[in-house]
C-alpha cells in the first residue's frame, strides 16, 4: 500500500493512452512536413492533409502546452469557428489557414533536426567551449559574433546550450574571488548571447520572423530582405559591443587560467554548414521554382542527414545515426510543441483575419494615419515592441498586422515594411519580460524577467529603437 500522500501510479491504460496520443501526435507532425511538401510542388492533397496534420498535432499534445500557448490555441479556433460560420462551412480559406499553421510546424521540424545533428557535433562544443573563455576583453565580441553563428544552426537551442556554458565558466574563481565581477561577467554574456540570437531574426531565412513575414507581406524576396537585414543585424551587433563597452570600461584583466585561443578553422567549419544549408535551400528554391520555405523544408532535413553522417567513421555509422535521429523522433518532433502552437495558431489567425476582415477597414486606418511615409516603418517597430511589453507575444502582432498593412499602406515599399515587421519582432524578443528567450536567460543569470530585459538591457533597446526608427527611414526615402 502506497504512503499517504504519495502520488498515485499510473495504471497500464493510462501509460498506453499516453502512448497512442504521443504517437498520434508525431504521426500529426510528420504529416504537416510530407503535406506542406507537397502543396509546394504543385500537390492538390498536401494541403488538406497538412492541415489535418497539424490539427493532429495540436490536439493530441493540448495536455502538454503551457498556458499562453493554449490561449492561443482558444483564440485560433474561435477565429476558424468564425470564419466557418461567417463562410457557412469549411472552404478553401480554412484549409489555408490551418495549412499555414502546419507550415510551420513543418519548419519546426526541418531546423529540429539540423539542431539535433548540431548538438550531437564535436565542432559546435569545441565552438561553444572556446567562445566562453575568451578574455574578458574579448570575450563580448566573441560571444557576440560566435553566439550568432550557432544561433543559425541550433535555432532557439544555442540560447540553454552557451547558457550552460556561460555559468560553468563563469565561476568565483575565475573572477578572482570578487562576487561583483562574477556577476558583471554574467550580465555581460547573457546579453550577448541574447543579443546575437535575436539579429538572426533580421536575416536568416530559417528564422521563424523572415518566413512569416515572406509569406505575409506580397513582392518581398528573401535577396532584398536578407541585404538589408543583414546590414542592420550587423549594426545592431556593433551597437551592442558599443553600448557593453560604454556601460562596462575596461578594467585590469583577473588572473584566469582558463583563456582559450579562438579555432578559427573550426568556426570556418560552421560557416561553411551555414552556407550549405542557405545553398541547397536555394537551390531547391530557384531550380524548383517553389517557395523559400518549401526549399527550407526540404533542403534543411536533407543538409541535416549529411551533417550526421560526416560526423563519425563509416563502421560507426548506423548506430551514431540511430543514436541521433531515434531521440528526434520520439522526442524531438513534440518537444517543440509550444513553439509550434504559438507560432501555428497566430498564423492562422493572421490568415483568418485577412479574411474575415472588410476590404477597407485598413485603407480607412491608412487614411487617418498622420505619420509621413518615412516615419511609418519606425512606428510600425515602437508598436510591435510597446505591444511585447504589455505581454502580446511579437508572433501575433506580426501574424495579425503584417497582412493588413501590406494592403492598407502601399505608400510603404514591401521590403521596408518586411523590415519594419521583423526588426520589432527582433528588439521586443530581447526587452519584454514574457518573451521565451528572456525568461530563460533571467532564470540561468537569477534575476527577475523584468530585470534582464528592462534594466539590464533597455539602454541597448532604446538606442536600438532609434538606430533601426533612423535606418529604416533612410530605407524608405532610397527605394520610393
Amino acid at each position: 500500500m502506497s504512503a499517504p500522500g504519495a502520488p498515485r501510479p499510473r495504471s497500464r491504460a493510462c501509460n498506453a493512452l499516453s502512448g497512442a496520443g504521443r504517437a498520434l501526435a508525431i504521426a500529426g507532425s510528420l504529416s504537416s512536413c510530407v503535406g506542406t511538401v507537397a502543396a509546394g510542388f504543385g500537390g492538390d492533397w498536401g494541403g488538406p492533409l497538412a492541415a489535418l496534420g497539424f490539427v493532429v498535432f495540436v490536439a493530441f499534445e493540448q495536455p502538454r502546452l503551457n498556458r499562453t500557448a493554449r490561449v492561443y490555441c482558444l483564440i485560433a479556433l474561435a477565429a476558424l469557428l468564425l470564419s466557418v460560420l461567417r463562410r457557412g462551412g469549411i472552404g478553401p480559406a480554412l484549409v489555408h489557414a490551418l495549412a499555414e499553421g502546419a507550415l510551420f510546424a513543418a519548419i519546426f521540424a526541418s531546423v529540429g533536426l539540423l539542431a539535433a545533428a548540431a548538438r550531437q557535433s564535436a565542432l559546435v562544443r569545441r565552438c561553444g567551449i572556446a567562445l566562453i573563455r575568451q578574455p574578458p576583453g574579448r570575450r563580448y565580441a566573441a560571444l557576440s559574433a560566435g553566439g550568432h553563428l550557432l544561433s543559425i544552426l541550433l535555432s532557439f537551442g544555442a540560447l540553454p546550450l552557451l547558457a550552460v556554458m556561460i555559468m560553468d565558466a563563469n565561476s568565483l574563481a575565475e573572477a578572482g574571488g570578487d562576487q561583483r565581477v562574477q556577476r558583471i561577467r554574467t550580465q555581460r554574456m547573457m546579453l550577448a548571447l541574447l543579443r546575437s540570437f535575436c539579429a538572426i531574426l533580421l536575416w536568416s531565412p530559417l528564422s521563424v520572423a523572415v518566413l512569416l513575414v515572406l509569406g505575409a507581406v506580397p513582392g518581398v524576396g528573401w535577396s532584398g530582405l536578407g541585404l538589408f537585414g543583414g546590414v542592420e543585424a550587423l549594426l545592431l551587433l556593433v551597437l551592442g559591443a558599443l553600448v557593453d563597452r560604454l556601460s562596462f570600461p575596461r578594467r585590469p584583466a583577473t588572473a584566469s587560467t582558463g583563456n582559450s585561443p579562438m579555432p578559427w578553422l573550426d568556426a570556418l567549419r560552421l560557416a561553411g554548414i551555414a552556407a550549405l544549408v542557405f545553398a541547397v535551400a536555394s537551390a531547391i528554391h530557384l531550380g524548383a521554382e517553389v517557395a523559400l520555405t518549401i526549399g527550407i523544408v526540404t533542403g534543411v532535413p536533407l543538409v541535416a542527414l549529411a551533417w550526421i553522417v560526416g560526423q563519425v567513421r563509416l563502421p560507426d555509422l548506423p548506430g551514431h545515426a540511430w543514436g541521433v535521429i531515434a531521440p528526434y523522433l520520439r522526442t524531438g518532433l513534440t518537444a517543440q510543441r509550444t513553439e509550434v502552437a504559438v507560432v501555428g495558431a497566430s498564423a492562422a489567425i493572421g490568415a483568418v483575419m485577412l479574411d474575415l476582415l472588410p476590404a477597407h477597414a485598413i485603407e480607412d486606418l491608412a487614411a487617418h494615419a498622420a505619420l509621413p511615409p518615412w516615419l511609418m516603418a519606425g512606428a510600425i517597430v515602437w508598436l510591435i515592441v510597446a505591444l511585447g511589453q504589455t505581454g502580446l507575444n511579437p508572433v501575433l502582432t506580426v501574424a495579425l498586422l503584417a497582412p493588413g498593412l501590406a494592403q492598407g499602406f502601399p505608400a510603404l515599399p514591401p521590403t521596408v515594411l518586411a523590415m519594419a515587421l521583423v526588426s520589432g519582432w527582433a528588439i521586443s524578443l530581447q526587452s519584454s519580460p514574457f518573451t521565451a528567450g528572456v525568461l530563460m536567460l533571467s532564470q540561468f543569470a537569477q534575476v527577475p524577467p523584468s530585470t534582464f530585459g528592462r534594466t539590464w538591457n533597455g539602454r541597448f533597446v532604446l538606442a536600438a529603437l532609434l538606430l533601426v526608427t533612423v535606418y529604416l527611414g533612410g530605407l524608405q526615402i532610397a527605394l520610393s
